[in-house]
């Protein structure tokens, strides 16, 4: 049945539109158009762990960015750690079987987070910190047992990974026709 892609030439579809498509939505322009005019381009051998790995990316950027706006030693900045090893963390591990820069860190944050100087100075409760030992504990498990190294998967990443500056790999939103531009505004003289 033609519909309005069915109207754009081939050269429109191939180089003008699907660039700045991702994955998803190429599998849906190619769903809306007819079999004969469906685009037939070969997926790459990881554009799965690569589409796994961007949302992973997306998930964790939002708590690493909040956590890092607290200040630190304060029972919120712990409890919003705790929720991010023990909900925000275990949901996107994919990110730790592709990308060695993120386990290491991470591994590293674990070993800080189990070990006493983390919670110098700072007034936590007895529970608190059992609390927070097991889920390090826990999650540092489930990352041995569960989810090794596979390969390294190349994405546009950072050299560091921070609780604090969220190094998490930078992925470009907004790209092509819909980023907005900022623009300086002229005074009225």
């Amino acid at each position: 049945m033609p519909n309005i892609f069915t109207d754009l030439p081939d050269a429109i579809l191939r180089y003008r539109l699907m660039p700045f498509l991702d994955y998803n939505d190429r599998v849906a322009l190619n769903a809306c158009l007819p079999a004969e005019y469906r685009i037939r381009m070969r997926i790459k051998a990881d554009a799965i762990v690569v589409a796994d790995l961007i949302n992973a990316v997306k998930n964790l950027k939002m708590p690493l960015k909040l956590i890092g706006k607290l200040k630190l030693g304060t029972v919120v900045l712990a409890n919003a750690i705790y929720r991010y090893l023990t909900v925000h963390m275990p949901a996107n591990l994919v990110l730790t079987q592709y990308d060695t820069s993120f386990r290491t860190a991470l591994f590293e944050r674990l070993d800080y987070f189990s070990s006493a100087e983390a919670y110098k100075g700072v007034n936590f409760s007895a529970d608190f910190e059992t609390k927070m030992l097991a889920a390090c504990e826990s999650l540092r498990t489930l990352l041995e047992k569960r989810y090794p190294f596979i390969r390294a998967v190349k994405l546009p990443v950072v050299n560091s990974y921070s609780f604090v500056n969220c190094g998490l790999p930078q992925i470009v939103e907004g790209f092509g026709c819909r980023t907005k531009r900022r623009q300086k505004s002229k005074g009225v003289s």
